[in-house]
């Protein structure tokens, strides 16, 4: 194999995951993971594109638990729009696209040298506009002691 064009661009998770349904779609693969998997492991002699298949299954469904389901495409064009608005390197607005992180230390993980170069105040203004556009579903659940404890789903 050979690399022809060595990263022509940086996709995030969100596109990835549009690309496999794309690929399911244009193969006439059923979408369901559970009725996949059953169907794959009967057929799987069938097609020569049975691996094809089953990377994408699995990708997607790893996908699918990445972000929120109701995640919509104007809602990552705002957030790096709003990410545009800081001098921020290309790789880490797609770290912060790609993990949506949801504390500061998650933040300074991801920004190199982020405390130099950014205000405590503008690394929350991030981390609103992400809470703002990707919230967060949280409900009570009792846990094994019969307390209440939030879960974040």
């Amino acid at each position: 194999m050979k690399i022809e064009i060595a990263r022509e661009k940086f996709l995030s998770n969100f596109e990835v995951q549009q690309a496999l349904v794309e690929i399911q779609k244009q193969n006439r693969w059923g979408l369901s993971s559970k009725t996949r998997v059953d169907k794959f492991d009967k057929n799987i002699r069938n097609s020569h594109l049975a691996n094809l298949e089953r990377i994408t299954m699995d990708l997607s469904s790893y996908l699918d638990k990445s972000f929120a389901q109701d995640a919509r495409v104007d809602s990552f064009v705002e957030l790096i729009n709003f990410l545009n608005g800081f001098e921020l390197v290309k790789v880490e607005k797609l770290q912060m696209v790609n993990l949506l992180p949801r504390s500061l230390v998650s933040v300074y993980s991801i920004i190199e040298e982020c405390d130099s170069r950014f205000t405590e105040d503008e690394c929350e203004s991030m981390l609103n506009k992400i809470e703002e556009l990707f919230p967060v579903k949280q409900e009570i659940v009792p846990d094994q002691d019969g307390d209440l404890s939030i879960s974040r789903t």
